[in-house]
């Protein structure tokens, strides 16, 4: 409750306005019928340092500068705004603008301050129900709905990627993961960090991935290779990006998880497009 009630207080009238007027969402431009007599609104400076920021513009238009930079959201877009960004805005006449935070600690990359996105009807419903879960009192979203988040604005599921897990232990070691994919800890020192056994983290991969931490960091990393491969990136530096010191170790690995050797990486992309164009 206090935490949601700070969020409220941090963006002021424009929350209170953005909430008062959204009403049933469609994707797209978000403009429909006459003029509500909804003000402009200027957001003074502000950096939220305990969270990420994802503006979503319903309705309308916003100005808005980060660390100083100008950019320009136009109704149905969301902009990304890191943790630690400078930021203010003018909202327009009739606009409205909804802020969606995303907590530190889940796997966004490394995303630039100002990347926008379009909303389809598929993520205004997403993005309701996230903004649903910041601002009522009594509703309470799992996880899962963050990490849907994530895997809509960081394009996560790349060829041979494992799914990410739901439970908040399990995401927190696997942004480690995907931070390094190189990291040479070994899992228990990866663990330690999320203050719970690895025997609960192990359970929680299994149940929600299908795969043992061990093998998640085993299928991340040869899919880490794999797309670097695919960008055109020489074979040793692939391996030892994606934690592979010993090329020999490497090949046998990737041929032993997708049935070809690295040199016949293309194919193994081509598989996964047809796969992902058939869902």
């Amino acid at each position: 409750m206090r935490h949601r009630a700070c969020r409220m207080r941090q963006m002021g009238n424009a929350v209170g306005v953005a909430m008062a007027a959204v009403g049933p969402v469609h994707a797209g431009s978000g403009e429909s019928g006459a003029g509500l007599g909804i003000p402009s609104i200027r957001v003074p400076e502000r950096v939220h340092g305990d969270c990420h920021l994802l503006l979503w513009q319903h309705r309308g238009s916003t100005d808005l500068h980060l660390n100083g930079v100008a950019h320009s959201l136009a109704a149905g877009h969301v902009c990304w705004v890191p943790a630690g960004v400078r930021h203010r805005l003018s909202v327009g006449p009739e606009s409205v603008v909804l802020p969606v935070f995303v907590r530190l600690g889940l796997p966004v990359g490394h995303l630039r301050a100002g990347a926008m996105w379009p909303v389809d009807d598929d993520f205004a419903t997403l993005l309701l129900a996230m903004v649903q879960h910041q601002f009522s009192p009594v509703l309470n979203a799992g996880a899962d709905l963050e990490v849907q988040l994530v895997d809509r604005i960081t394009g996560w599921r790349q060829p041979g990627r494992p799914p990410l897990p739901r439970s908040r232990e399990a995401l927190e070691v696997a942004a480690l993961l995907l931070a390094d994919p190189a990291d040479p800890r070994p899992l228990r020192d990866l663990v330690a960090g999320v203050f719970v056994s690895q025997r609960t983290v192990e359970r929680q991969f299994l149940a929600e991935t299908g795969l043992t931490l061990q093998r998640w960091r085993s299928h991340h990393r040869l899919a880490e290779a794999l797309n670097r491969l695919c960008a055109g990136c020489p074979l040793a530096l692939a391996a030892q990006r994606a934690g592979y010191q010993d090329v020999t170790a490497f090949r046998r690995a990737f041929k032993a998880r997708y049935g070809v050797p690295p040199s016949r990486f293309d194919e193994v992309a081509d598989r996964f497009e047809q796969v992902t164009a058939a869902s």
